[in-house]
């Protein structure tokens, strides 16, 4: 009989040892699984770092400033537009209006800005609405060949003006403005040139005419007002 109740407290207390065993090892087990969790989340997050934006700083153009991105010719500018566009993996048809963008940023901007810095301005337009770019800008380079390098008149409104004189040959331009009108259908610009000419008395007489212009080839669509 004392046999047997010494086999049994050797019995209840192997058990009671078993259970301290069990419970401290538990915990031990929740953290290792724990730990896994976060390591798992952890590479999820690498992965995710790795597949997501580049960085534009990485973009080859991104820190040529506006007063050095003018001093290059029409087709360079244009090559700096497409190549963004290509870095971005965005679809070649929206190159021409992402030059459009950036050629109305460099004229309105500082000319110490980067170039990257208008043009992920232009982005963030693109990103908003894909037509955005289309609608609200023209391509400047291209609306400014319609002009005289050399005394700033418009190339077609003043060969329509001296078509329409009554001595041609006594054309002399005083000055051109224009301004842009990009909220209608067709987009267009309202160009005012002065010039003096002679009359039908033989005077020299001040004349001023205004026409509505269009933006990509110069043609004079409508005269507006001549006096």
């Amino acid at each position: 009989m004392k046999r047997f109740a010494q086999w049994s407290l050797a019995v209840v207390v192997i058990i009671f040892v078993l259970t301290e065993i069990f419970i401290e090892e538990s915990p031990a087990s929740g953290a290792k699984n724990s730990s896994d969790a976060q390591t798992s989340e952890g590479l999820d997050d690498t992965s995710k770092a790795a597949v997501g934006e580049v960085d534009p700083a990485d973009f080859d153009h991104y820190e040529m400033s506006v007063e050095e991105y003018m001093g290059e010719s029409t087709s360079e500018r244009k090559e700096v537009a497409e190549e963004f566009v290509q870095f971005y993996e965005l679809p070649e048809a929206v190159s021409q209006d992402f030059h459009a963008c950036l050629s109305y940023m460099v004229r309105y901007k500082s000319d110490e800005l980067p170039i990257g810095h208008l043009l992920g301005w232009c982005k963030q337009d693109y990103e908003t609405d894909p037509m955005k770019l289309a609608e609200e800008y023209v391509d400047h380079d291209k609306f400014e060949s319609n002009f005289s390098g050399w005394d700033g008149s418009h190339i077609k409104l003043e060969r329509f003006i001296e078509d329409n004189m009554n001595d041609p040959g006594s054309y002399e331009h005083v000055e051109t403005r224009y301004r842009l009108v990009l909220n209608s259908e067709p987009k267009h610009a309202v160009v005012t040139t002065k010039f003096r000419g002679r009359n039908a008395y033989g005077g020299m007489v001040l004349n001023t005419v205004t026409a509505k212009v269009d933006v990509e080839e110069g043609t004079v669509l409508e005269i507006l007002s001549q006096n």
